[in-house]
């Protein structure tokens, strides 16, 4: 399982100066995530923890978190997967509690999120979105082939052994 995530209601102000000398224009009210812990002005609704909890995945996948916030702070094309990703797994959360309209007003919304000055101008509103939803497709392929592989592994698990 993942480690446990913290929640740090302050501002990570050199992370936030590293992030403006590369270009981007972070928004008042943005969180971070360094590690495990998380960088909130306030209480965070779950959708936004389940983006914060991949990055957290990426970070520990990619050899910590300083040399994940190096990369994403200088290369868009990195940046733009990572939030892919995270931005994909919110867009999830939120698809499976509310209604097709309000799911896909969220997504536009975090598209047009991730092509604002806050992101560096990493892509445009249309990539983004096309970025989202790559992600979600991957993941619902993915679930689908583990979920197929459980079902065999069961049905032939009832086969007796001809040794």
């Amino acid at each position: 399982m993942h480690k446990k995530i913290r929640i740090k209601y302050s501002r990570p102000w050199l992370l936030i100066l590293w992030l403006r000398l590369h270009g981007m224009k972070p928004k008042e009210g943005a969180v971070y995530t360094f590690g495990s812990t998380v960088y909130a002005p306030s209480q965070l609704p779950d959708h936004l923890i389940t983006h914060e909890r991949r990055h957290t995945i990426q970070q520990a996948g990619f050899l910590g978190p300083e040399r994940w916030w190096f990369r994403y702070a200088r290369d868009p094309e990195f940046r733009l997967s990572q939030e892919a990703e995270a931005y994909g797994d919110q867009v999830m959360w939120v698809r499976d509690r509310v209604n097709r309209r309000h799911a896909l007003k969220h997504l536009f919304g975090v598209a047009d999120l991730m092509a604002s000055p806050m992101y560096g101008g990493m892509c445009d509103q249309e990539r983004a979105r096309a970025s989202i939803q790559d992600w979600c497709q991957q993941q619902a392929r993915s679930t689908d082939t583990t979920a197929k592989a459980k079902k065999v592994a069961m049905a032939t698990s009832s086969i007796p052994s001809t040794n």
